[in-house]
């Protein structure tokens, strides 16, 4: 059949895109500052993430920058910092 006027996909380049999670903000937490820090700094850390629920294939290494801090602050309640991730290059997975 003919088509007019589609675009085809091609497959092309992979693309690891963003891990966002949150965590509880406190400003005198080192590890928060050292977010801080890569972010202003436009560092690229290596990062892993653990799901102990797998029982193979639980562990995802990869490199990424941190490009969003956005904080939240309710009026009561704890401080929150939506951190965003950036991922580059490949994702290697495996078990603990």
């Amino acid at each position: 059949p003919v088509t007019i006027g589609f675009r085809e996909k091609i497959p092309g380049l992979k693309d690891l895109g963003d891990i966002t999670f949150t965590i509880n903000w406190h400003d005198d937490e080192p590890t928060h500052q050292t977010l801080w820090d890569m972010q202003q700094a436009s560092e690229l850390g290596s990062w892993q993430i653990a799901f102990p629920q797998f029982a193979t294939n639980n562990l995802y290494d990869f490199d990424a920058y941190v490009t969003g801090l956005p904080i939240a602050s309710p009026i009561d309640g704890l401080v929150q910092q939506n951190v965003t991730l950036t991922g580059t290059g490949n994702i290697e997975k495996s078990t603990e």
